[in-house]
């Protein structure tokens, strides 16, 4: 298992996903300690998309 830090995640994300592509999981670190490991998807996570009806829901329930 690899490591890398948050700053990694934000700043360096193509090489974290090489090691990802290769199979590899990663340990994600943040002032020394751990806060998340992350793996390749085994399939392909469909896009979340939100309808018109919930986008106007939303906000309406942020004007009250």
């Amino acid at each position: 298992m690899k490591t890398a830090t948050v700053r990694d995640l934000r700043y360096d994300f193509p090489k974290l996903e090489a090691w990802l592509a290769g199979g590899e999981e990663i340990l994600i670190t943040k002032h020394s300690k751990a806060v998340a490991k992350i793996s390749r998807a085994t399939e392909p996570v469909p896009a979340a998309s939100a309808s018109g009806a919930t986008v106007f829901s939303l906000r309406q329930r942020s004007m009250r």
